[in-house]
């Protein structure tokens, strides 16, 4: 299956050496697969608003199939990206790999409907989930299209000082918390999407295959994420 991928990728001095790589690797390997673009866009300090203008920006301005967003301190192996983004276009849902956290027992990105990460990885296996992670995310644009379809899940935003209007697909949400009652959970930004197109009937799916590295102190892995109660 061939599809036009454009993909939106944060990336700073320290890491970018190491997220490059993963980049040309990929593409060495899916040539013949995919259809790359690449966007380079201005900094801005709040992260909600930045993709929410740079998603914005590649459904209006590309032709993608799907929308491919890595976090600047993920690497991947050769093919990650091209997998995913196909999966995505197949189940018409949002997918996402599965990556630790940068604090050792601090969990994984995504929240899984079963609340329970029992799978083998790499595999073919796709988990439902609540929540993803958008350091690794594939979004087909028929999810897009629901969204803004969708009054509920997104709303135009006026960008400060300019009359440049984008649709707020990140910005935060609060949603009840799960456990404690009368509480709200501040979802933050890439949580905030998942709740945004789950208004919008769009599932949301955690896909095995992806090997991920989150690069902080060290490369955590994904037996870094086993959550601390668990190491004890």
């Amino acid at each position: 299956m061939s599809v036009k991928i454009a993909m939106h990728m944060i990336t700073y001095g320290g890491v970018c050496g190491a997220t490059v790589k993963s980049l040309v690797d990929e593409i060495n390997h899916g040539l013949q697969d995919i259809s790359l673009s690449f966007v380079q866009t201005p900094g801005d300090p709040l992260l909600y608003r930045h993709r929410s203008q740079v998603l914005d920006y590649l459904y209006r301005e590309t032709d993608a199939d799907v929308f491919v967003n890595i976090d600047r301190d993920i690497v991947w192996r050769r093919g990650d990206v091209c997998a995913l983004a196909k999966k995505a276009v197949e189940l018409q849902a949002l997918v996402g790999g599965l990556y630790c956290k940068r604090v050792k027992g601090n969990g994984w990105s995504a929240r899984l409907k079963s609340r329970e990460l029992d799978v083998c990885i790499p595999s073919e296996t796709c988990l439902p989930a609540e929540y993803l992670g958008a350091g690794f995310l594939a979004i087909p644009r028929s999810a897009v299209e629901r969204i803004i379809a969708e009054k509920e899940a997104s709303k135009l935003v006026l960008y400060h000082g300019t009359s440049r209007l984008y649709w707020g697909f990140y910005h935060p949400l609060e949603a009840p918390h799960p456990e404690i009652p009368n509480a709200v959970e501040d979802l933050g930004d890439d949580w905030s999407f998942c709740a945004r197109a789950r208004l919008a009937g769009i599932e949301s799916y955690v896909y095995a295959r992806p090997v991920l590295e989150h690069i902080g102190e060290h490369y955590y892995t994904i037996t870094d994420g086993i959550p601390a109660k668990s190491l004890a």
